[in-house]
């Protein structure tokens, strides 16, 4: 009989576990080289520990969905003036700009969690976009259910974006951190 895998906290991989327990004083290399894996990935591990799980890619678990929160977007009237404000009151710095030629969006330098965006756009409210491990198969799911933005791109990401019945816009796409 298959034996169950056992429930670790703050949905930890037993990997995670593993460097998290061998990281007090130790450096990324020396648990790489302890575990056989490479710096880098002792490197994110330690992230994902570090931030309690939540850089997890979307899965479903138990009948959930479970989800990354990887961009936050702000639409807002005058671009320019916007960009103003965030930088100088809150004291944001704009990371790039998009598309170059005519820009309608900005998005912000960020130390790490979901990058904030604001762009020129009509509405107001805002949007979220959710890393997945299969934005296909949601896509599927969805599309008859809820009010659709964008549907699914053709891309190696594969983005679509819903609204919520507040008009708030959510996006997802294919999770390429996974």
């Amino acid at each position: 009989m298959r034996q169950r895998a056992r429930e670790l906290p703050a949905g930890l991989t037993e990997r995670e576990l593993e460097v998290l327990l061998r990281s007090c004083g130790e450096s990324n290399q020396a648990i790489a080289e302890d575990l056989g894996i490479s710096a880098k990935t002792v490197g994110h591990r330690v992230q994902h520990v570090a931030l309690g799980g939540l850089h997890r890619p979307a899965r479903r678990h138990h009948g959930r969905m479970l989800t990354r929160l990887d961009h936050v977007r702000a639409n807002v009237t005058d671009l320019r003036r916007a960009i103003d404000w965030y930088t100088t009151v809150l004291g944001f710095e704009v990371d790039s700009y998009w598309p170059p030629d005519q820009p309608n969006y900005a998005h912000f330098r960020s130390e790490g969690g979901a990058t904030f965006a604001v762009m020129e756009a009509e509405g107001r409210g805002a949007r979220f976009n959710f890393s997945v491990d299969d934005p296909d198969a949601l896509w599927e799911r969805l599309k008859d259910k809820a009010n659709v933005v964008e549907p699914l791109f053709d891309t190696p990401w594969g983005k679509f974006t819903i609204a919520d019945p507040d008009g708030n816009e959510l996006g997802f796409a294919r999770d390429t951190q996974a």
